[in-house]
Order: structure tokens, then C-alpha cells, then sequence
């Protein structure tokens, strides 16, 4: 996540080892509250996926949605607790 007190959130996935092809996901705050923590996580990650349809068999659904909550918690100033 580029600015945890930004609006809208934006995270920024790295698709590979040197960066040079960044992949940003965009989701407003006024959305991320509607939705709710885990809801907007999840927005988060399928809009990636649908984004970037090889990046299932890549490298997974599971550590995408690892890499989003990691940069929220890691973030410090997380828009809302995201439940497990």
C-alpha cells in the first residue's frame, strides 16, 4: 500500500523480482468502509485477478490475499482490522 491515510487506498503489487512492471489496485475509502475490512480485501485481490489473469496459476489466490492483508498490517495506520 502506497499511503495508508491516502484516498483512494492504493496497492501496488510487484509482478516481478525487479519491479518493473508494477500493478496498481485502487479502492476508495468511502468504498472500503461500505464493504467493510474483509469485503475490501477481497475486491482488492479479485480485482487484481481479473486484471491480471495469469497471476492465479502464478502465484495463487492465497498469497495475493496474503500480500494485502501483510500491507495492511504492516502499514500501521490500516483503514479498518481485518479479520482473519
Amino acid at each position: 500500500m502506497l499511503d495508508a491515510s491516502a484516498d483512494p487506498l492504493v496497492f501496488v503489487f510487484q509482478r516481478d523480482q525487479a519491479g518493473t512492471h508494477p500493478a496498481p489496485i485502487a479502492i476508495s475509502r468511502h468504498a472500503w468502509q461500505l464493504l467493510g475490512p474483509t469485503q475490501a480485501v477481497d475486491y482488492v485481490v479479485d480485482r487484481y485477478l481479473l486484471e491480471h489473469p495469469a497471476e492465479p496459476e502464478r502465484v495463487g489466490r492465497g498469497l495475493v490475499h496474503f500480500c494485502v492483508r501483510y500491507a495492511l498490517e504492516r502499514g500501521g495506520a490500516a483503514p479498518g482490522p481485518v479479520a482473519a
